[in-house]
């Protein structure tokens, strides 16, 4: 039988896990691939394409092949908003 800890225990990881797995909206960074048609590569194995890919009026003309972008992941992780070009300071 679980003791009380063990029980909260339990219920506390079956928590995060269900939160875990609607893939709330996080913040992501990418490298632009190409920019016609725009193609962004997130963790060295998801290309994400035009279809996955929410793209602000200020990022729209200001990002490049080669570019490092900054992105936010839409919940359920179907759809990426790109918020503009990271630079160096």
């Amino acid at each position: 039988m679980l003791s009380s800890n063990q029980l909260l225990q339990t219920v506390k990881m079956a928590a995060i896990e269900a939160v875990e797995a609607t893939k709330p909206c996080a913040v992501v960074y990418g490298k632009v691939k190409t920019k016609s048609p725009l193609t962004i590569n997130v963790d060295q194995k998801l290309n994400l394409t035009s279809t996955f890919l929410v793209v602000t009026d200020s990022a729209k003309d200001n990002i490049n092949a080669g570019d490092t972008v900054a992105m936010i992941r839409i919940q359920g992780g179907q759809q990426y908003l790109v918020l503009d070009k990271v630079v160096p300071l």
